[in-house]
């Protein structure tokens, strides 16, 4: 799950996710946007979800926090699959590595620009992978 939360307020602003997703994502040693979410969750005016594209537009200029939570499996070279959050195609906080099947994405509150695209993105330094 994707969420994207208004800095002053801690609200929930606009989010996409996906349950139980049975297809693989190949995974390469450059970053790449995590593929196959299904559903546009909560939003609100500031923030237009699109899962079909695997993003968040954030509408109106302020801070923000983005949170990544992801539960899955990667495999050929399971221990080196890292995630990052980008914002307009530029990494906004140090990559998280995959551990135990789990990641969780909380880089700090950062100034996002109306217009702006969100997106977390996966890489692999032991290429080829696979993750689901």
């Amino acid at each position: 799950m994707v969420n994207v939360n208004f800095a002053a307020h801690h609200k929930d602003y606009g989010s996409i996710y996906v349950e139980n997703n049975s297809t693989n994502q190949n995974i390469s040693d450059s970053y790449a946007k995590v593929e196959h979410f299904a559903v546009n969750g909560n939003s609100t005016s500031d923030i237009t979800p699109d899962a079909a594209n695997n993003k968040i537009t954030v509408n109106h200029s302020r801070m923000y926090r983005i949170e990544f939570h992801g539960l899955g499996s990667a495999g050929g070279g399971f221990d080196e699959t890292w995630f990052q959050v980008f914002v307009n195609n530029s990494p906004i906080a140090p990559a998280n590595k995959l551990i135990a099947t789990v990641v969780n994405l909380f880089p700090p509150f950062v100034p996002i620009e109306a217009g702006q695209e969100v997106d977390v993105r996966v890489r692999n330094t032991q290429p080829p992978a696979t993750m689901t």
